[in-house]
């Protein structure tokens, strides 16, 4: 393989498996998107895509309005641990290349232990609130959802740039 350039050699996924990541980015950056409802497009409530977007994440997420963040004055599809989760896991795939560029090393179980770490803490959280220990707010579950959606798309980014390493 032909260097361009020493630091821009690291960003290389090299060819079907860089198609394949940035279709991977573009359907992440849609789903965080849609996850965000109609609100984000100054719709009423009553437009069809406000529907769609809702029913597009009724099996993922409980979507309790009290739970959900609100945009153009409409509750976003998914609560806020959910958009925290689907946006940030959005924005570490499309900031990972970079991130490798300035020295992110990949090691496969870390990215696995932060993952079991972002889950422990959501159920923390949640079992906290349910036995009345404390409150989650949409901070609180935003953080924790962004903390998954990290560990996730550093996990499947790492391993994309993994594997081409590893092949011929």
């Amino acid at each position: 393989m032909k260097t361009i350039h020493p630091v821009l050699n690291n960003l290389r996924f090299g060819g079907s498996s860089f198609n394949w990541y940035l279709l991977l980015v573009i359907l992440a950056a849609f789903i965080a998107i849609l996850s965000m409802g109609a609100g984000l497009w100054s719709l009423s409530p009553n437009h069809v895509y406000h529907e769609l977007s809702h029913m597009a994440f009724s099996q993922l997420c409980h979507q309790q309005v009290d739970r959900s963040l609100e945009l153009g004055g409409l509750p976003m599809a998914v609560c806020s641990r959910c958009f925290g989760i689907y946006s940030s896991f959005s924005l570490a795939l499309i900031l990972m290349p970079m991130l490798i560029v300035l020295g992110l090393r990949y090691h496969h179980p870390w990215a696995i232990r932060f993952i079991v770490i972002s889950i422990i803490a959501i159920g923390i959280d949640f079992i906290g609130n349910l036995f009345g220990f404390w409150i989650n707010t949409h901070l609180s579950r935003i953080i924790l959802g962004s903390n998954l959606g990290i560990s996730l798309g550093w996990l499947l980014a790492g391993q994309i740039k993994h594997l081409n390493n590893t092949t011929p």
